[in-house]
């Protein structure tokens, strides 16, 4: 079955690298429009120009400035149309034994991956801004460091948990307003990210934490898969649910 999304539009945080951008085109080879955001202005176009059509926008943004986000998509929905869609991929890893925890460490953390949630949450109750015509979808990165307890990973793993929390309770109070919320809880994921978190593993440690996914680690187009779906009408009926897309890692 072919899947036909040309007339959705969706924002994307995080869309100058990685699975944001991964996404992007993806989408746009489905006919959506996207608009995306990122700290790089020369990587946001690097997306832009790699995307099929030419209905994209792009806006600089650092999500230390999440609450500008409203209106920031506000003045994007005039451009393009109201949004059917936003998919949240931006983030950072955090590795930080608890003993060297303050509160520089925690609030990127933070800033990146939940704060922006609640923003882009408030964004889509506006009028102006969300589709009223369809059900508007809002889906957020999320990782089993949300489930599983990991050495050095408390902060990151807060910020993951806190999604999962959000998540369900955002998709209740939204379900009158025919906006889904839900979530993708990734396993290890080979990115610019990954390669960050394991540089200082040694090779034994490395294997070790790719035999504790099943299937071993997962590429961005898994992640893109999951997004797409979450993202479209085939997934309409579904809402406040974390799909585990983690290789079997949360099986063990």
């Amino acid at each position: 079955m072919s899947l036909d999304m040309s007339e959705h539009r969706v924002f994307i945080t995080g869309g100058s690298s990685g699975i944001g951008r991964a996404t992007a085109v993806a989408l746009s080879q489905l006919g959506v429009s996207v608009v995306i955001t990122g700290r790089s202005e020369e990587r946001l176009k690097e997306t832009i120009a790699n995307c099929k059509g030419n209905e994209h926008g792009y806006v600089s943004l650092d999500l230390a400035n999440h609450e500008s986000l409203p209106q920031i998509m506000k003045e994007q929905a005039a451009k393009f149309g109201p949004f059917t869609g936003v998919f949240h991929a931006a983030g950072l890893e955090s590795i930080c034994p608890i003993n060297l925890a303050k509160s520089s460490r925690i609030e990127p953390v933070f800033e990146s991956s939940v704060w922006p949630v609640f923003s882009l949450a408030k964004a889509l109750t506006k009028k102006s801004i969300a589709a009223m015509d369809r059900r508007v979808s809002l889906v957020t990165m999320s990782s089993v460091a949300s489930a599983r307890g990991q050495q050095g990973m408390s902060i990151y793993s807060a910020s993951k948990g806190a999604i999962e929390a959000a998540v369900r309770s955002l998709a209740v109070e939204l379900a009158p307003r025919n906006i889904r919320v839900n979530s993708i809880i990734a396993g290890a994921i080979e990115t610019e990210m990954h390669e960050r978190i394991t540089t200082n593993l040694s090779e034994d440690m490395i294997e070790d934490y790719k035999r504790k996914h099943l299937l071993g680690f997962g590429s961005v187009d898994d992640i893109v898969n999951a997004a797409v779906f979450l993202l479209s009408n085939q997934s309409n009926w579904i809402t406040g649910t974390s799909l585990v897309v983690d290789g079997g890692y949360l099986c063990k």
